[in-house]
């Protein structure tokens, strides 16, 4: 098991893998020699500095357009669970909450907030301290346009460092000014959710009890920071009418939450190796620690030691 980490100034483990396999796959030069290996499935971070020497190598080699377009590469990922729970969101809204959770989740070093228009994203970059870099800053558009994509947008256009650039034109910019790239936009002409596996699965019977119906809506996506009113509006109900149905059963819309967290987070732990900080997160919740608050109240034992004695 990996060593803990307190909180800090981390980068995604998957993010970097992601990036050295696109790169490869492109044009080898693209990766310094020195270029990091990296296990996701052995721990879930690593030192930013370490991703940066890469992109900041592929960005000097290559300009903004490779790294632009290592978000086309996720869709060879699909079963890995973060991308799997990044892309069972139903609209780009969703998705925006869903990033930038995934950033504030990892304690990374630079966060993105995402503004969601009705056709397309204006996001601004951020650093603990000083700015992200250029390459840092078009590698996450081009991350975001690619998840944007997956859910069903179409035609996507990115304005990054006074350029923009067309998904339908492999996303060549020609050269940026590094100082406009912490603010982007990211547009597209039109949306159709794609189904997925997810998205598939049952909600319930319509006839069955709101506790049913509810955890039938929530198992489809464990992943989402899901409200009282938007899961209400799903059922047919108003918010008050679904509280007042759980409660007659004695249940309540959060420990209804809860109960999907737990029983996703006890699947993951049993089934496969995924790294615990990465199992969390696709479980929906807010931080490593209320994840391990959470399963060990429920529990009464950590996910670690569920894991190791579920194995056997």
């Amino acid at each position: 098991m990996a060593a803990r980490r307190m909180p800090g100034n981390f980068a995604s483990a998957k993010l970097v893998a992601l990036v050295v396999t696109a790169l490869s796959r492109e044009d080898g030069s693209l990766l310094p020699p020195d270029a990091l290996s990296v296990d996701p499935m052995r721990d879930a971070l690593v030192d930013p500095a370490a991703k940066r020497s890469i992109i900041d190598h592929a960005y000097r080699k290559g300009g903004a357009a490779p790294l632009l377009r290592v978000g086309r590469s996720l869709a060879d990922h699909a079963r890995d669970p973060t991308i799997a729970a990044l892309v069972a969101s139903p609209d780009p809204a969703v998705l925006a909450q869903k990033w930038m959770r995934f950033e504030s989740y990892h304690h990374s070093a630079n966060r993105t907030v995402i503004e969601v228009g009705e056709k397309g994203f204006d996001c601004r970059r951020s650093a603990q301290s000083g700015m992200p870099t250029a390459s840092e800053n078009v590698l996450i558009c081009g991350v975001i346009a690619g998840l944007l994509s997956l859910i069903g947008a179409r035609a996507i256009m990115v304005e990054i460092g006074g350029r923009k650039a067309e998904s339908a034109l492999n996303f060549e910019t020609g050269s940026l000014d590094d100082a406009k790239t912490s603010l982007f936009h990211i547009r597209w002409e039109g949306f159709e959710a794609i189904e997925t596996d997810a998205s598939e699965a049952p909600i319930g019977d319509a006839d069955g009890s709101p506790h049913k119906r509810l955890w039938g809506l929530l198992a489809r996506d464990p992943g989402r920071n899901w409200h009282v009113g938007e899961a209400a509006r799903a059922l047919g109900l108003s918010s008050r009418s679904l509280q007042r149905a759980l409660a007659a059963e004695n249940r309540s819309f959060s420990s209804v939450v809860r109960e999907i967290r737990y029983g996703q987070a006890g699947r993951m732990l049993r089934r496969t190796e995924t790294p615990l900080a990465e199992i969390g997160y696709c479980c929906g919740y807010a931080d490593q620690a209320h994840f391990q608050r959470d399963f060990l109240r429920a529990c009464n034992m950590t996910p670690a030691s569920f894991r190791e004695i579920s194995h056997g």
